[in-house]
């Protein structure tokens, strides 16, 4: 999947407050059609009450973003915020791969 950082704080308050969430133990998926209709914004939130470790967070972020330029989504210019949980330390790249790839059909976006 080709993507864009999300960066600007209106674009995440627009996502927060209109977009559709989906939770799961591991993660949690917010995400909104966006305003840019050609690429997908994302942007990977790992708390530091979740992982109190830099390399923690740095790690988790690696994992999550190689995953999601592997997956092909159905639709194009969404608006996407992925929320990491504490049990995604314990998880192994293939499970946490089944995992984000269960979250997106889930959304209806792959």
């Amino acid at each position: 999947m080709k993507y864009r950082s999300l960066k600007k704080e209106k674009d995440f308050q627009r996502v927060f407050q209109q977009g559709k969430k989906i939770n799961c133990p591991e993660l949690t998926l917010i995400f909104l059609p966006g305003q840019n209709n050609s690429t997908n914004q994302v942007a990977i939130i790992t708390s530091k009450a979740y992982f109190r470790k830099a390399t923690q967070r740095n790690l988790i972020k690696r994992r999550l973003k190689a995953i999601l330029r592997q997956i092909n989504l159905a639709k194009n210019g969404l608006d996407i915020i992925i929320i990491a949980k504490t049990p995604l330390l314990t998880k192994k790249f293939e499970d946490l791969k089944i995992v984000v790839e269960s979250i997106f059909q889930k959304a209806k976006l792959s």
